[in-house]
């Protein structure tokens, strides 16, 4: 029940507005980012590229998640209404595979992306380029296999979660 909860969650409602203005400027939209970016002061917690700007794109928009691990995001964009979703996983990942296509989401089996030169809006990798055995040559084909004007969205892991930031210089 995963998806459907957070499909429904003010979490997903909140990181929808948050990068909005970045997808569609104006002041209006800029305005609607101030209930997340008050959320985010007030759990002291910020809402990723990974999570909030995908969720500005319309539902027609081409979007793959590449490293989709348990594609429990994937299956929540598809409750949200995006119908033309991808994902590419490692090969040990085929059980998670099957329940995506089985849902209507698109299963790109090869790393390379073959066929997808230029076809996605979106493109995004959560806590995956670190295990990349090649992360310069994958950089290079998901650059091939983005639309003009479409997005990279990468959240990388840190290993001073609990370090102020002034502190990480010393």
């Amino acid at each position: 029940d995963h998806p459907s909860a957070e499909a429904g969650s003010r979490k997903i409602r909140l990181a929808r507005l948050r990068y909005l203005p970045l997808t569609a400027p104006g002041l209006l939209n800029r305005l609607r980012t101030i209930p997340a970016r008050l959320a985010e002061l007030l759990a002291r917690k910020t809402i990723t590229f990974t999570l909030g700007l995908p969720l500005t794109l319309p539902p027609d928009a081409r979007i793959l998640d590449y490293g989709y691990g348990t594609g429990s995001w994937l299956q929540t964009m598809r409750l949200l209404g995006y119908a033309h979703l991808a994902g590419y996983d490692i090969a040990a990942n085929t059980r998670r595979a099957r329940e995506l296509e089985a849902q209507g989401i698109e299963v790109i089996a090869s790393p390379d992306l073959p066929g997808c030169d230029g076809s996605f809006d979106c493109i995004r990798l959560e806590h995956v380029f670190e295990h990349l055995t090649d992360p310069l040559g994958v950089l290079r084909t998901l650059y091939g296999a983005l639309r003009p004007g479409g997005f990279l969205v990468m959240t990388f892991p840190t290993i001073y979660p609990w370090t102020r930031i002034k502190d990480l210089a010393a």
